[in-house]
């Protein structure tokens, strides 16, 4: 059983790696089969950012869909290869991506925001977030031509303190987004993981938090009426990363907990504490009758090596365990995707 994986530094600001990698590993032996490097432009400035991130990942058929900062890349599983790139100027901070094989749809972080892209054509077909009311309902809008006024962040930080109501955006879907990072973006308040495709119509969201705090969440939205609701309200998880759908039950990893959530059909959640060392745990794939879970570095000098861990259907035993902290030099290992190799 095969497995491939989206690779990229920790230290992802001040790095001295200027790529990140497509891998694919072999869960039984533990080996790398294949490595495709992915280069990227990585700078922060006041008013831009770009990094080496690969994020998100999708595997259509025989083409694996990466989301990259802002863009996405389209790799031939069979020859490893870039064979396509397309961009759009709400991508930004791209992470999770998922698709119904129709369409493709990426979470746009740095906005909050989910978009829907013919898988075909490229084009934009659908776009929900940003200032929408479920996301902001006790928020008065501003102009955004003052949303980066001082007087307007100072009184949202009081806001925030005492409870009160704070300001946001109107969104503007005339501006391109592909250079905001969240740190400066007047949209980023929940900070939007993941998408799945449940059904027809029909997705679910992950937020890491709600206002700001590690309240995790998930959102149904149905993009065809753009109706949306919890399934989980914010606080039910801790730092709310990945999603995945397994015999009538939601699962997700909760990246700053060390666990794995679980939410069966009637609403009750149970956490799987996986590891009492400190790491980022990121990724998430059901395999066999098992489950692949990724575990990065943390962002301290002496943090434990990034890994991919193959547990038995509890959790409880691990099958196997693939040490990755050899991949950089010069910088730890963070891993962000996981996905069954095609077959």
């Amino acid at each position: 059983m095969k497995i491939l994986a989206t690779i990229k530094p920790v230290n992802y600001l001040k790095n001295k790696e200027v790529f990140a990698y497509l891998i694919e590993i072999d869960l039984i032996s533990g080996d790398i089969i294949r490595k495709l490097k992915l280069p990227s432009a990585s700078f922060k400035t006041k008013n831009s950012f770009m990094t080496n991130f690969v994020q998100g990942m999708v595997v259509v058929e025989r083409d694996i869909f990466v989301a990259y900062w802002n863009y996405i890349v389209i790799i031939d599983y069979d020859t490893f290869t870039v064979k396509d790139a397309f961009s759009h100027p709400l991508m930004t901070d791209n992470h999770g991506i998922d698709s119904d094989g129709q369409r493709l749809f990426v979470t746009s972080t740095a906005i909050d925001s989910v978009l829907g892209f013919d898988i075909k054509s490229k084009k934009l077909i659908f776009s929900w977030g940003a200032s929408n009311k479920f996301l902001q309902p006790k928020r008065f809008l501003v102009p955004y031509s003052i949303a980066n006024n001082t007087i307007v962040k100072k009184w949202n930080v009081f806001a925030k303190k005492f409870n009160l109501i704070q300001l946001t955006t109107k969104f503007n879907e005339n501006i391109d987004y592909r250079s905001v990072h969240k740190s400066n973006s007047v949209y980023h308040n929940h900070h939007i993981n993941d998408v799945c495709c449940v059904e027809d119509n029909i997705i679910y969201l992950t937020t890491k938090g709600w206002n700001d705090f590690e309240n995790g969440s998930i959102i149904k939205l149905n993009i065809q009426t753009g109706n949306a609701s919890f399934i989980s309200k914010p606080g039910s998880f801790k730092g709310l990363h990945d999603c995945i759908l397994v015999d009538n039950k939601i699962m997700v990893t909760e990246s700053s907990k060390n666990s794995v959530g679980i939410q069966s059909a009637n609403g009750k959640i149970e956490h799987k504490i996986l590891s009492d060392e400190s790491f980022f745990i990121r990724g998430l794939v059901k395999a066999g009758d098992g489950f692949v879970v990724g575990f990065s570095s943390v962002r301290f000098e002496d943090a434990p090596e990034a890994k991919v861990v193959y547990y038995d259907s509890s959790f409880e035993n691990v099958l196997s365990c693939i040490n990755l902290g050899a991949l950089y030099k010069h910088s730890k290992v963070a891993i962000h995707s996981i996905q069954l190799s095609p077959i």
